[in-house]
């Protein structure tokens, strides 16, 4: 459970999403956050919290969430994708 949120991980993602999808960013941010409050490495989150961020025009924290999530999940593909799509959309 997340700390204080009631509800799993699984779901305040599903509901970030939703959230981002909405333009609302700063739902999303809160809700990814509360995650990650409670699993500071949790892949999905990390993921997640990187592409708020992006839509945040946040692009230098952006760049360390994605740093992070590849030193806690090195061996993860969909880990090393996401920093090569970042990489391909904003390293010139």
């Amino acid at each position: 459970m997340v700390s204080g949120c009631g509800d799993s991980p699984e779901r305040q993602l599903r509901e970030a999403r939703l959230a981002l999808e909405a333009g609302d960013t700063q739902d999303a941010d809160r809700r990814v956050r509360a995650v990650l409050g409670a699993a500071p490495e949790h892949r999905d989150a990390l993921l997640m919290l990187a592409e708020v961020q992006q839509a945040q025009a946040d692009f230098a924290g952006a760049r360390e969430t994605l740093v992070s999530l590849v030193a806690s999940h090195a061996d993860d593909r969909k880990a090393r994708h996401a920093v090569l799509l970042y990489a391909q959309r904003h390293v010139r």
